[in-house]
């Protein structure tokens, strides 16, 4: 399981106030960067069922986007690793 990516239909099944812990803690944990309760509050109404796919640009590069299914959470471009082939050594 990647920790970058919460299932979105899980979340929305949460309580609101639940969603809204939720999305604070992993935004904090996996990115080190918290949002203010209304950034958090306005974050969880995108993320209702019925809302579109959408994107959120975090402090420091970082990005949130989400689609029908997953909320994925981009690191800034210079922390992202490039994919390896398994027929290429790494350095």
């Amino acid at each position: 399981m990647d920790p970058l990516v919460l299932r979105r239909p899980g979340l929305t099944a949460l309580a609101r106030a639940s969603q809204c812990h939720l999305l604070a803690q992993w935004l904090r944990l996996q990115s080190g960067h918290g949002l203010g309760a209304p950034q958090l509050e306005d974050l969880q109404h995108r993320l209702q069922p019925g809302a579109g796919p959408g994107s959120l640009d975090l402090p420091r590069g970082w990005r949130l986007s989400w689609d029908r299914m997953e909320i994925r959470l981009q690191p800034p471009p210079a922390e992202r690793r490039p994919a390896t082939r398994p027929d290429q050594p790494e350095n």
